[in-house]
């Protein structure tokens, strides 16, 4: 079980609990479009990425957007690797890794809440995708620039949130989080759209994170967990305090980074959280120490 998780809140100027306001469907970038994603172990080590859509091309008579990804601290894509191609056709995402021969379909955006969605996809799936379904358990939607945005919870692995035009909060090649071999976890940090920021993970400075951007990390041997997680009825979070470390507050926020509840936890070990209390899906939960460090966990209401 994954116990140590970054705070990936979304930059939302406007949420809304309902998709019954007006709004235009907002294709997927096929230019000038940046993804800036993070890759942390529980061992303090990242990988910092992005990936960009620039230039077309034809692939078995099939117009295609070029994506590249680079490694770097600096926004210079002539050291980029060209990855595959992506494109778009009634609302669904499809994309073809450079290694094969078919294309995969990365999001549908055309679903609609209870319907199922198959073969899912992440990005060290490469050619096969990922074996696993996930149902639309919610839709939701955000106002970004002025434009109301569908916004996607899905019941699948670690349930994944997509953004209608943007992806996955896991990121751009990840519309489900990746099963890892290693204690990891993956995060969009940056949407950036003809050198506009459309979202930012307030977690971070910057659309290209470094390391002293993350907020500040309580020292590896802290623990925290929740059990049973999935939360089905009555769960426990408990933390183990190294030293004279003292905890003063746990906040509880949705995927889209909405505060639902702030808790007093001075003096404590553990809490107790009960289904009833949350909406069915992804909450994360931030543990803050008496001098300001934090400490993260993810868990699931079912």
């Amino acid at each position: 079980m994954k116990n140590k998780y970054l705070f990936p809140l979304l930059f939302a100027f406007f949420l809304s609990n309902s998709v019954s306001k007006a709004q235009n469907y907002v294709p997927f970038p096929d230019s000038n479009a940046v993804w800036s994603q993070i890759k942390t172990n529980d061992y303090g080590q990242s990988d910092k990425y992005q990936y960009r859509i620039s230039g077309d091309t034809i692939i078995s008579s099939v117009q295609y957007h070029k994506l590249f990804m680079q490694y770097d601290s600096l926004l210079n894509f002539s050291n980029s690797i060209y990855v595959g191609a992506i494109r778009e056709q009634s609302k669904k995402i499809f994309f073809l890794h450079s290694y094969c021969q078919n294309e995969t379909r990365l999001y549908d955006f055309t679903k609609n809440v209870g319907d199922t969605i198959n073969n899912l996809y992440d990005e060290d799936s490469y050619c096969v995708g990922v074996p696993a379904s996930g149902i639309v358990n919610s839709i939701d939607s955000i106002l970004i620039d002025g434009n109301y945005r569908k916004v996607f919870h899905l019941n699948a692995v670690n349930n994944p949130v997509w953004i209608e035009g943007i992806g996955s909060i896991y990121g751009l090649l990840n519309s489900v989080e990746p099963t890892p071999t290693c204690i990891c976890n993956w995060y969009l940090v940056c949407f950036q759209q003809n050198d506009s920021v459309k979202y930012l993970n307030p977690n971070f400075s910057s659309c290209f994170p470094v390391i002293t951007d993350m907020p500040n990390q309580a020292p590896n041997k802290t623990s925290v967990n929740i059990f049973p997680n999935p939360v089905v009825g009555e769960s426990i979070i408990k933390w183990d305090i190294p030293g004279n470390y003292k905890y003063s507050t746990l906040i509880i926020t949705d995927a889209l980074g909405k505060n639902i509840k702030t808790i007093n936890v001075s003096g404590k070990n553990e809490i107790t959280i009960n289904r009833n209390d949350y909406k069915q899906g992804l909450y994360f939960g931030r543990l803050i120490t008496t001098n300001g460090e934090s400490y993260f966990i993810k868990f699931i209401i079912q």
